[in-house]
C-alpha cells in the first residue's frame, strides 16, 4: 500500500505540467484566430472605406462637371440676353472653355445616370444653333446677327442690343407710315378737289357743246369737203412725185457711188481730226510732270476679299492685252489723283469690252495705304484712242545688276502697240528708226550712263565722243518738238513694270554696261511708216479710176 502511494505521488507532476501545456496551447490557438478575424475584418471594413472614398470623389467630380453644365448655361443666356453688368474677361476666358467643352459634349459626366443632362445638352445646342441663325435689321438695313465671336469670346450683339436697335427702327418706321399716311391724305383731297373741278368743268362744257351743236355740224361737213380736195391734190402730187423719181433715179445711181467714196474719206478725215485733237491735248501737257496728266476715267472698278485680284474697267475694246502693267494711284481730297505710286497690277484675263481680271503685282504700303475699290490706274505709253510714241537713249537696265537690256524693252512695247520713232542704238551708238523724234513723240526714256560722271562700260574714249553728240542731238531734238524726257526707273515705276524687288532702293548701277551686240531679231521699225508708204502709192491709182 505504502509502494502505491509513493507511486501516485511520483507520477501526479507530471500529469499537472501537461495539462498546463495543453491550456496553454488552447489559448494560444484561440488567441490566434481571434487575432486573424479581427485582422480580416479589419482590412474588410478598410478596404470598404476606400471604395466609399473612391466613389465620393467620383461622384463629387460628375457633379462638379453638373455644374459646370448650369453655370455655362446661365453664362451662355446672359451673354444673350444683356451687356449690363457683364462678365470680365477672366469670365469670358471661362466661358470660352465651357462653351467648347459643351461644343465636344465633354462638359457631362459619361456616366447613365447624366443621360437626362445629355439630351438637356442636345436641346441647349439646338438653341445655340437657332441663336446662331437668327438675323435681324437696324434702322439703317444693316444686318444683326446673335453669331458667337471668337476674338471677343460673345456674341456679336445681345438680345439687349438688338431691341434697342429694333425699337430704332421701328420708330423710324413708323415716322415714315406717318409721313405717308399725310401724304396719302393729302393726295386724296388734292384728288377729291380735282373731281369736284372736273365735275364743275364739264357741266360747263355739255352747256356750251348745247348750244355748239349745229355749228359744229356745219364746220363738219365743210372739213369732209375740204378733206376730198386735199386727197385729189395728194394723188396728183403721188404722180408728179413718181414721174419725178424715175426721172432722177438714173442720176442717184451715178450719185451713189460717189457719195460712198466722200463718205469713206470723211471718216479718214475724223479719224485724222480725233487723232490730231488727242495730239494737240497730249503736247499742251508735255511739258508737265508725266504723273499730274493722269486721267481719273481708268479705274479699279471691284477687288476680291484677299485684296489681291482687282478688275479694271478696261477690256479689249480698249486695246489692252493680258501681261500689260499699269501703276495704281489713290484719290486726293479734291477728287483728282494723286501723282504719288500705291502699287502696281498686270492684267491676267480680259473679260469683255471694258472689263480685265487683274493681280497686284507690288503693294508700298498695305496697312496705311491699301489696293481700294475706286483706285485710278495709269500707264504713260497706253491710250485706248491713239497710239503712244517714244524714243529711248542710254543703258536700259531692267535687272538691278547694270546690263543693257533695250532690246528687251522695244520688244515690250511693240507688243503693247507703243511705236518707237526713235532710239540710240548701243552697238553702233547710232540714232536709228524713222520719222525719229517729232512733236507726235510722247516720251524720251533715258536710261543709265548718260549723265554719270564716268563713261559707261563698253565705251572706249574714241566713242565717248559719238555718244555724247548722240545724245545731246536725241535731247535738243526733244527740247524743240515739246516731248517730256522721263528717267527710266520713274517710267517703269508710273507704268507698273514688273521688276526685282529692291529695284528702285537700289537705284541706277554705278557701273552701266552698253551691249555691243547686234538685236538678234533685227532693229526694230516703226511699223506705222511702212503702212503709210503704202497708202501714198494707193492714191495715184484712186485717182486714175476717176
Amino acid at each position: 500500500m505504502a509502494a502505491k502511494a509513493i507511486s501516485r505521488s511520483s507520477s501526479s507532476p507530471k500529469g499537472e505540467s501537461k495539462n498546463g501545456l495543453i491550456v496553454t496551447l488552447v489559448f494560444f490557438i484561440l488567441a490566434t484566430i481571434g487575432l486573424g478575424v479581427s485582422t480580416y475584418f479589419g482590412f474588410s471594413e478598410q478596404e470598404t472605406l476606400r471604395a466609399d472614398k473612391d466613389k465620393s470623389e467620383s461622384t463629387q467630380k460628375n457633379e462638379a462637371k453638373l455644374i459646370d453644365f448650369y453655370k455655362f448655361q446661365s453664362m451662355l443666356y446672359w451673354t444673350y440676353i444683356s451687356t449690363v453688368n457683364g462678365f470680365k474677361p477672366e469670365d469670358l476666358e471661362i466661358y470660352e472653355g465651357l462653351r467648347a467643352k459643351a461644343d465636344d459634349e465633354t462638359i457631362l459626366p459619361k456616366d447613365a445616370k447624366y443621360d437626362p443632362n445629355k439630351e438637356e445638352l442636345k436641346l441647349v445646342k439646338t438653341r445655340m444653333d437657332m441663336l446662331e441663325k437668327m438675323a435681324f435689321k437696324d434702322a439703317a438695313e444693316k444686318d444683326l446677327t446673335l453669331k458667337f465671336d471668337k476674338a471677343t469670346k460673345k456674341p456679336s450683339n445681345t438680345f439687349d442690343e438688338i431691341t434697342t436697335l429694333q425699337s430704332k427702327r421701328y420708330l423710324a418706321l413708323k415716322e415714315r407710315f406717318d409721313k405717308v399716311e399725310m401724304e396719302k391724305k393729302e393726295a386724296q383731297d388734292a384728288e377729291k378737289k380735282a373731281l369736284d373741278e372736273f365735275a364743275v368743268f364739264k357741266a360747263d362744257i355739255n352747256k356750251k357743246y348745247a348750244g355748239l351743236t349745229d355749228v359744229a355740224k356745219k364746220e363738219f361737213a365743210d372739213f369732209i369737203g375740204m378733206r376730198d380736195n386735199l386727197r385729189k391734190q395728194k394723188d396728183d402730187l403721188t404722180k408728179l412725185l413718181t414721174t419725178e423719181k424715175t426721172e432722177r433715179s438714173r442720176e442717184n445711181e451715178e450719185f451713189t457711188e460717189k457719195i460712198a467714196k466722200l463718205e469713206k474719206k470723211s471718216k479718214d478725215k475724223d479719224l485724222e481730226i480725233t487723232g490730231l485733237a488727242d495730239q494737240l491735248v497730249l503736247t499742251k501737257s508735255k511739258g508737265n510732270d508725266i504723273g499730274k496728266s493722269i486721267r481719273p476715267d481708268y479705274k479699279i472698278v471691284s477687288i476680291d476679299r484677299t485684296g489681291s485680284l482687282p478688275y479694271i474697267n478696261v477690256g479689249h475694246g480698249d486695246k489692252v492685252s493680258p501681261q500689260d502693267t499699269f501703276s495704281i494711284h489713290g484719290i486726293g481730297p479734291d477728287g483728282r489723283p494723286l501723282p504719288e505710286i500705291k502699287g502696281s497690277l498686270e492684267v491676267i484675263n480680259i473679260v469683255g469690252e471694258h472689263l480685265a481680271q487683274c493681280k497686284i503685282l507690288s503693294i508700298k504700303d498695305t496697312n496705311k495705304d491699301p489696293i481700294l475699290k475706286g483706285d485710278i490706274i495709269f500707264n504713260p505709253t497706253w491710250n485706248p484712242n491713239a497710239r503712244k510714241r517714244i524714243a529711248i537713249m542710254g543703258v536700259i537696265d531692267l535687272t538691278g545688276d547694270g546690263k543693257d537690256q533695250i532690246y528687251e524693252l522695244i520688244g515690250q512695247l511693240e507688243r503693247q502697240g507703243v511705236l518707237v520713232d526713235a532710239f540710240l542704238d548701243p552697238a553702233t551708238l547710232e540714232i536709228r528708226n524713222t520719222p525719229g523724234i517729232s512733236p507726235k513723240t510722247d516720251l524720251l526714256i533715258i536710261g543709265d550712263g548718260i549723265d554719270s560722271v564716268k563713261p559707261p562700260r563698253g565705251i572706249v574714249n574714241e566713242k565717248l565722243t559719238q555718244l555724247t553728240k548722240a545724245t545731246n542731238e536725241m535731247r535738243q531734238q526733244a527740247k524743240e518738238n515739246g516731248v517730256a524726257q522721263v528717267d527710266l526707273r520713274k517710267y517703269l515705276e508710273m507704268s507698273g513694270f514688273r521688276v526685282p524687288k529692291n529695284y528702285y532702293q537700289m537705284g541706277p548701277s554705278t557701273t552701266p554696261v552698253f551691249t555691243i551686240k547686234p538685236n538678234p531679231k533685227g532693229a526694230p521699225v516703226n511699223k506705222e511708216e511702212p503702212a503709210k508708204e503704202e497708202a501714198k502709192k494707193a492714191e495715184p491709182e484712186e485717182k486714175k479710176e476717176k
